[in-house]
């Protein structure tokens, strides 16, 4: 029994996977159509700015996962939803967790902001991300809704800084803090 609660996780993860790199290789392959992403210009500032941005993301999305943090210890439907994330997830190794973070960073900020809301605008763009949060039952609501808020949120700091590092590495730093939490938490349960 336990044996194919694994199997069906790593189905589950590696069906993520393709489904991450399919929004990166769509975004991708329509930017290099018409180039419409927002990356400093090639040159002596260039590496500057992919690393202040990689910098100010780090420290944007660490801030978010402290906030997020903070919400969840005072509100018990959000400790209940950490609980079942955990459960589906189940025990993650580092590199998994990596891997995780990086694939749906890069793919859902490729897509939703680099293509998306050049189509579309910030909110409908911030909200069909929030849509792709929706989960099987209303506990997942409070998910969705911080999907939509950080929709605005990555949106207007890729507007502002006009650099899609930036809203990539915010990503990157709250799923890679909150996947190592909910991994915490399984293991915990797991050898309980």
């Amino acid at each position: 029994m336990k044996r194919h609660g694994v199997e069906s996780r790593t189905l589950n993860l590696n069906l993520m996977g393709v489904v991450y790199f399919a929004m990166f290789f769509i975004s991708f392959l329509i930017n290099s159509i018409r180039p419409i992403f927002y990356f400093p210009k090639m040159g002596l500032e260039f590496w500057h700015t992919m690393l202040v941005d990689s910098v100010y993301g780090i420290v944007l999305g660490a801030i978010v996962s402290l906030i997020s943090f903070v919400l969840l210890k005072s509100f018990s439907i959000l400790q209940d939803l950490s609980k079942e994330f955990s459960q589906l997830l189940g025990p993650l190794d580092v590199k998994s967790i990596f891997f995780l973070s990086w694939f749906s960073s890069v793919g859902e900020e490729f897509f939703f902001r680099g293509l998306l809301q050049h189509y579309v605008g910030l909110v409908p763009a911030a909200l069909l991300f929030g849509l792709m949060h929706i989960g099987p039952n209303k506990k997942y609501l409070s998910w969705t809704i911080f999907a939509i808020v950080m929709g605005v949120l990555l949106g207007a700091i890729y507007d502002w800084r006009r650099n899609l590092i930036l809203p990539v590495m915010v990503h990157f730093t709250v799923n890679f803090i909150n996947l190592c939490t909910m991994s915490t938490q399984a293991h915990g349960a797991e050898n309980s």
